[in-house]
């Protein structure tokens, strides 16, 4: 690929993010209660699918996908322990007994955030082995690209990988919003803070000098939500833009970011937010996140440091210790280098780890977490 590509990166010559030191957020009891209660199920889940893939194959799918799912739950409850739910859990208890379920709302925002999972994880679609396009999941709990679904569905009438029948693309569930963001869910309660909430809001305050606007991104918008309850008790003035809101409501937001001297915080989806967007109008980032792909992140840190920002940027990362959080860091520096060893660019000391696939990518969130 170096051959005939030509890349800038910023670590070129005198270009730097000036990244702060990585400070570790700290669980409270309760919070590790019940984080641990999802790793310990975690390892089950992983050690079950490990002897169903190693034997016959026989149920390793369902496994992974339970596997995939507490995976999620981990990472939302590092964030807030209300975001863990138990529906996408519910769903698979269900497919478990039948081989598809039927679309009720409650089933149908189910399998959205089920799809969610494998858009995040960057699965492959089973029929042409391509990164998932144009994800849809089917009502037997299987993602696919949505041309290859329905070329199959319009010949078999089964879905290819457990036979189930599929009559047309009623059976087919896209994701809510094109970003892949949630509305609001009813039954939470916004009053409720955590430890990495309350990080973020010392950094807000201890940041608060006159001209620095701040952009909070999570890929989350029921934490965004969360953040905002918060940020209307302490009296901060802010916008917002995520996946579930008209052009013209993000655009206002963008302007009131940019001209409004008193609204200094942008709440901002990262799945929205990642590329296209000027945010030059801020100064500092809080990640208050991980994403499995670092170059989401670096789309997102993109948009405040580039051309035409005039002051210097502050980028903070939200890290709760001893969790997948520490090991999705790691991923995230083996995925950097297998894009440098692809361009046959020399590694930074950030990037010297090995390359893994997929089942291990797991295995080393979770042990990495027995280890610590």
């Amino acid at each position: 690929m170096a051959a005939f590509t030509l890349r800038r990166r910023k670590e070129m010559k005198y270009i730097d993010l000036r990244l702060p030191k990585l400070d570790d957020v700290d669980f409270t009891t309760r919070e590790r209660e019940r984080y641990d209660a999802l790793a310990a199920e975690a390892q089950g889940l992983l050690r079950t699918y490990e002897n169903k893939h190693g034997r016959t194959g026989k149920g390793a799918g369902e496994a992974f996908r339970h596997l995939l799912e507490i995976l999620l739950r981990m990472r939302q409850c590092c964030n807030h322990w209300q975001m863990c739910g138990e529906r996408i859990t519910n769903l698979l208890a269900q497919l478990e007994e039948q081989k598809t379920v039927d679309l009720t709302p409650e089933n149908k925002k189910a399998l959205q955030d089920m799809l969610q999972i494998h858009i995040e994880s960057q699965e492959e679609c089973p029929i042409c082995f391509e990164t998932l396009h144009n994800p849809v999941i089917t009502t037997c709990g299987h993602a696919f690209g949505q041309e290859c679904i329905s070329k199959v569905i319009e010949i078999q009438k089964k879905c290819p990988m457990c036979r189930a029948e599929l009559n047309d693309d009623t059976c087919l569930v896209a994701p809510q919003h094109d970003c892949g963001d949630e509305k609001a869910d009813d039954e939470m309660d916004l009053t409720q803070s955590s430890s990495k909430l309350d990080a973020m809001m010392e950094i807000l305050k201890a940041t608060k000098t006159e001209g620095d606007k701040t952009i909070i991104f999570s890929q989350w918008t029921r934490f965004l939500d969360i953040v905002q309850a918060r940020l209307d008790r302490d009296r901060y003035k802010y916008c917002r833009i995520d996946g579930t809101m008209k052009a013209p409501e993000r655009d206002a937001a963008l302007q009131r970011l940019e001209k409004d001297s008193e609204c200094t915080i942008l709440l901002a989806s990262l799945g929205v937010c990642s590329v296209g967007l000027n945010l030059t109008a801020a100064n500092q980032i809080i990640l208050s996140d991980t994403w499995w792909a670092p170059a989401i992140e670096d789309q997102a840190v993109d948009r405040v440091h580039r051309l035409g920002q005039k002051k210097e940027t502050r980028v903070f990362r939200l890290v709760m210790n001893k969790s997948i959080e520490e090991g999705t860091l790691l991923i995230q520096q083996e995925k950097r280098k297998l894009m440098k060893l692809a361009f046959s660019e020399r590694e930074s000391k950030r990037d010297q780890v090995k390359t893994t696939g997929r089942l291990a990518d797991i295995q080393q969130l979770l042990r990495a977490g027995d280890k610590t």
